[in-house]
């Protein structure tokens, strides 16, 4: 509380009246502090959708559309999932071991293989050039028949965005530079008629990157999910965190009513995630599934995020996975909720 009651005071030395406040909102947990972007501001419009807003005088901004905004917040960086080390697995141990815990098997004997399903990943970008996940893209079928021509031909705001969209350069190149998205990608699906870690190996992904190797951002990250239901997609994977957004919280408050499936990760902190309001995996509606991790014996994993939100935990140690370039690879793997999410969006 003295830490809130500081802020306020300072926002007051900042503002200068009363007034402005009302509509500022920035977060008291200490983290985010150090997370803000300087001079990047999120306007909630009352007629409109949220807008990025590069101002250095913000209260000036809020004075001069105080009757047109709700609130304005600081836009604040974000950072993925970050997996274990790769590690090698030993000869012995079953890479397939995760699909034999959920059972997959009686899911594939009675015909269930993704069909039909297109899964976005909201991610650090996905490689779409991968062998084993090329031909099993979502296209924009309005942007495809035209190939690459430098036109928005389905005047949706995104000039071919045939397999996706890149919120980081703001064009439709999708280079994984982390592995991150593309190992989750090999979870859900994709396979080349061989070897596959895949669950729903029939799926669709569609790749949306707001990523980099270091960090995202609060902004990009609800472009991205927005982007992602205008494609239609009926599940999202989200394999991040933050704790700090009013912007997340009321649009998941809002794509509650979308028809889709939210899987999100419960961050690699062993913490309560609904104390720790760590978005958005401290959010319950009915349409969102949080999963943390465990291990092979279904015990909580040690590193994994809990809480009366997480309903479900999947395997998330030592999961076999695949990265940008190297096909399927049966030594390597990595750990964390990442990876328990991509298993229950392969699974649902």
């Amino acid at each position: 509380m003295k830490l809130l009651n500081l802020i306020i005071f300072a926002a007051a030395l900042l503002f200068g009246c009363s007034k402005p406040i009302e509509k500022f909102s920035q977060s008291d947990i200490p983290a985010c502090q150090n997370n803000k972007i300087t001079n990047q501001y999120i306007a909630h419009w009352k007629n409109s959708k949220p807008t990025l807003v590069y101002k250095k005088n913000i209260s000036q901004f809020i004075k001069e559309h105080f009757d047109q905004i709700d609130l304005v917040e600081p836009n604040y960086y974000l950072v993925k999932q970050r997996s274990s080390a790769v590690k090698k697995i030993q000869p012995s141990y079953s890479t397939q071991f995760f699909q034999e815990l959920i059972h997959a098997n009686s899911a594939w004997q009675n015909g269930y293989y993704g069909q039909g399903i297109q899964v976005a990943i909201v991610d650090a970008g996905v490689d779409i050039s991968h062998p084993l996940l090329r031909n099993h893209l979502a296209t924009n079928e309005s942007e495809l028949s035209n190939g690459i021509n430098n036109i928005d031909d389905d005047h949706n705001g995104y000039v071919d965005d045939i397999y996706g969209w890149n919120f980081v350069s703001n064009q439709n190149s999708n280079n994984d530079e982390t592995g991150h998205g593309t190992a989750i990608a090999g979870i859900i699906g994709g396979n080349s008629g061989g070897p596959s870690l895949a669950l729903a190996p029939e799926v669709k992904i569609l790749a949306v990157d707001f990523m980099t190797e270091a960090d995202g951002t609060e902004f990009n990250a609800q472009q991205s999910i927005f982007y992602a239901l205008s494609r239609h997609v009926q599940i999202i994977n989200d394999s991040w965190t933050i704790s700090c957004s009013v912007l997340l919280k009321n649009s998941f408050d809002e794509w509650s009513q979308q028809n889709v499936i939210f899987v999100n990760a419960s961050g690699n902190m062993p913490i309560d995630v609904v104390l720790n309001d760590v978005t958005p995996a401290s959010f319950s509606t009915t349409n969102i599934i949080n999963v943390g991790s465990s291990d092979d014996l279904g015990n909580r994993s040690l590193f994994s995020g809990y809480g009366k939100t997480v309903s479900l935990f999947a395997p998330g140690e030592l999961i076999p996975v695949i990265f940008s370039l190297s096909g399927f690879d049966q030594s390597k793997s990595a750990s964390g909720t990442s990876f328990s999410a991509a298993i229950v969006s392969g699974a649902a």
